[in-house]
């Protein structure tokens, strides 16, 4: 198995000028596009179509990745180092990264005000719960980059690790963030069908030319609560800290899957198939629409306007 040197991928280009497979990769999000609705896939990378100004909003999954990044980042130069001292630099990055985010920006509503509240009182306790394991782990970096080739050599295949390890084995292996309200059995044995964590997993292989060391899915609960009548964000708060303080087991879970070399072979297969599907429809078929995925999780999707009435007033075309 040839080994392939990690390398920075060109995510900033693929947002800035008109998409081209063969020069800027294909990636995990681009093929969940495609499989999601082809009709928004298109008008996002075969015409290049993005909207003139897109509304920034807090978007709960990349703010918390992001203070997990900067907090690992610091744990790596044995910044903290005690389980104090791991609860007090999240809290900080935490103020720091909400207040930078503001000054770019984005929108503060209600929703976004109780995603906050939520993250201060839940992710600093997570540090300090999971500090004494997460100092003896050889850290070998955070959001690093990763491209190996498909499809015998014609393109890319791009994404970004969480955080990745060096096993005593001399293995490597990752953790990947997962920020959910509940999870069940069904829920923790269907982490290992996850797509992206599949690509850390083969680009691990590939660029080691070693089955990875097994991944740990850093699950973190959302709390469910509602804020009561008459009750201050400041109480509500208060009434959260206290819960997860009580039952930290509940709200914090590290699941482990074990990969084996057959599973790396079936990955890269499924994994070349999706890629292989994308660049026949990209250059050759027609786009269906998937009106089931019109509404989704974080809201109305940016192209019904084009998809409605063909009104493209809104969007720029890159170049």
């Amino acid at each position: 198995m040839p080994r392939y040197k990690i390398k920075k991928n060109t995510r900033e280009q693929r947002y800035s000028e008109a998409y081209d497979p063969k020069k800027h990769g294909i990636s995990r999000s681009i093929i969940e596009a495609f499989l999601s609705c082809q009709q928004a896939a298109d008008y996002r990378y075969r015409e290049n179509l993005t909207p003139r100004e897109e509304k920034f909003y807090f978007q709960e999954g990349t703010f918390l990745h992001s203070v997990d990044e900067k907090y690992y980042d610091q744990l790596i130069k044995k910044k903290p180092k005690s389980e104090d001292e791991a609860y007090q630099l999240c809290r900080s990055l935490l103020i720091k990264m909400e207040k930078a985010a503001i000054k770019q920006g984005a929108l503060v509503t209600e929703k976004t005000n109780k995603l906050l509240l939520t993250a201060h009182q839940i992710m600093p306790s997570h540090k300090k719960y999971w500090f004494k394991k997460d100092k003896v782990v050889n850290w070998l970096g955070t959001e690093k980059d990763f491209r190996f080739p498909v499809l015998g050599g014609a393109y890319d295949f791009i994404g970004t690790y969480d955080r990745v390890y060096k096993a005593k084995s001399g293995r490597v292996g990752f953790y990947d963030g997962k920020y959910k309200q509940s999870w069940d059995a069904n829920y923790l044995d269907g982490l290992e069908l996850d797509l992206q964590a599949k690509t850390y997993a083969l680009a691990i292989w590939k660029e080691t030319g070693k089955v990875p060391s097994p991944a740990y899915f850093d699950l973190v609960r959302k709390p469910g609560w509602r804020i009561k009548k008459d009750e201050t964000f400041t109480q509500f708060g208060e009434r959260m800290a206290e819960r997860v303080q009580e039952d930290q087991d509940k709200f914090f879970q590290r699941w482990k899957v074990i990969y084996q070399l057959q599973d790396m072979k079936n990955i890269l297969q499924e994994l070349e198939y999706y890629c292989e599907m994308f660049i026949d429809w990209f250059y050759r078929q027609k786009s269906m629409k998937n009106t089931t995925n019109c509404f989704g999780k974080y809201g109305t999707c940016s192209y019904i306007p084009i998809c409605t009435h063909n009104d493209r007033t809104s969007f720029k075309t890159l170049t």
